[in-house]
């Protein structure tokens, strides 16, 4: 009788083992869209409900902006995905790159070595594209890769044909493809607008600096509409490329030095001086790591930095851009739902802060406090929605503390 009860007991803890390890059941879209909030509380609780969620595209980098433990999560929800047959060979490209923006670079790295098993595949051809350094990757050989991409996962690899369309001069046919992303549902209608208002900063004939694919996608999109093509744009994320280089030279009739700097502060210091006729300009956007090896002054003139002292005064272009030449009204509301939309738009915005702040330090100098709380309103208003109101409130805080100094009679004046 002993023997049977320990032999149902055996059995029942067996059970209660397997439906323990089971997968969790995959919740509603819904239901995952704060991943980083829930995470934090889940953690706490010792539980792994953060990871019971559907697989989400992955792009590179720049397209996302979202945490490493975002990054990390996906890893784990595309490899459950990948275990169980859900997943068609994309998946192993979210997989990789989710395990490197999480900075699990030794496990993107068993993921490749797994794949180069079968080197043929679509899925080991484009992981060891995306694992070579910028500088090595073969263009050509990412046309191919996009044209043998699963459907599923084509519209998510646009923005980088693009740039091999670009570095290659092949302008019709890049025109042509932002066609195909715009119908494809995933073109964000926020770029446009963001676009629009970028050319629109610009002196006639200007050469602007762009920081990565997305960025400059949003330019060229609404240059191809007829709207400010006098303007010359070059993207930072190709100029390691001598084909581009090759490309910029003949078509923009710019000088570009060689070699160019691996370093892209370097680089652009380099084109400007060879092109003392030219006016340059670089975007709010860039990485500000770049900012550092730049060695040139800027001036804010809205979206974009002139590298050139001008002969008029940059708070009054600075004004008529933001409030004359720049649709402002997309900013209030979320124009798509797409990938952009919810992960990146917010962040990408917020390059309008600092030219908003900067006009209503004018008018709180000038004592015109309507409209200074106007333009205070409209700059929080955008640093809300990426959780950067903070920003917003220390930098009135500094003219609040100075008025009360000013006010302090026993305040010593040198």
């Amino acid at each position: 009788m002993c023997r049977i009860g320990f032999f149902v007991t055996l059995v029942f803890a067996g059970l209660c083992i397997q439906l323990w390890a089971q997968e969790p059941e995959v919740r509603p879209v819904e239901t995952y869209l704060n991943l980083d909030a829930d995470f934090g509380k889940y953690r706490d609780q010792g539980e792994e409900k953060y990871f019971d969620s559907i697989a989400f595209p992955v792009l590179e980098k720049y397209h996302m902006l979202m945490s490493p433990a975002w990054y990390a999560y996906q890893a784990r929800v595309w490899a459950r995905d990948l275990r169980k047959g859900k997943s068609g060979p994309e998946g192993w490209l979210y997989l990789f790159r989710a395990l490197r923006h999480a900075g699990k670079t030794e496990a993107a790295d068993s993921v490749r070595r797994y794949l180069s098993t079968a080197p043929q595949s679509w899925a080991a051809r484009i992981v060891n594209w995306y694992a070579l350094p910028p500088s090595k990757r073969n263009l050509r050989e990412f046309e191919a890769l996009f044209a043998e991409a699963p459907v599923s996962a084509r519209v998510h690899l646009i923005p980088e044909y693009l740039n091999v369309l670009d570095a290659q001069c092949r302008l019709r046919s890049r025109d042509s493809l932002f066609g195909v992303w715009e119908k494809s549902g995933e073109w964000p209608q926020e770029l446009v607008y963001y676009g629009y208002n970028m050319v629109q900063t610009l002196v006639p004939n200007a050469v602007l600096f762009s920081d990565g694919p997305f960025e400059t996608s949003a330019i060229l999109k609404i240059q191809s509409q007829d709207v400010r093509q006098d303007v010359a744009v070059i993207n930072l994320h190709l100029l390691s490329y001598r084909e581009y280089q090759t490309c910029l030279a003949q078509r923009l009739q710019l000088k570009i030095p060689s070699p160019l700097p691996e370093d892209p502060g370097l680089a652009i210091q380099k084109i400007v001086n060879a092109n003392p006729t030219k006016i340059f300009y670089l975007t709010q956007n860039t990485a500000k790591t770049h900012f550092k090896t730049l060695g040139l002054p800027l001036y804010c003139e809205g979206l974009a930095y002139r590298l050139s002292k001008p002969s008029y005064s940059t708070f009054y272009r600075l004004m008529d851009n933001l409030q004359g030449n720049y649709n402002l009204r997309y900013l209030q509301d979320s124009l798509s739902h797409n990938i952009f939309n919810k992960f990146r738009a917010p962040s990408f915005n917020m390059a309008y802060v600092a030219p908003m702040l900067q006009i209503f330090d004018l008018y709180t100098y000038r004592d015109e406090k309507d409209k200074a709380e106007q333009w205070f309103e409209k700059a929080l208003q955008v640093a809300k929605k990426c959780g950067h109101e903070d920003v917003v409130h220390m930098h009135r805080l500094f003219w609040e503390r100075q008025g009360k100094e000013d006010e302090n009679p026993h305040k010593i004046r040198h």
